[in-house]
């Protein structure tokens, strides 16, 4: 018996952090490639 199944994945091209927001997260710019 075969099972198969379709995952999507992304290959991470740039990631740049911005800086940090008043709630503590970071402000991000990326740019993803799907495989």
């Amino acid at each position: 018996m075969k099972i198969k199944f379709k995952t999507p994945a992304k290959i991470n091209l740039g990631l740049h952090i911005h800086g940090k927001r008043e709630d503590g997260f970071h402000e991000l710019e990326t740019i993803f490639q799907m495989v």
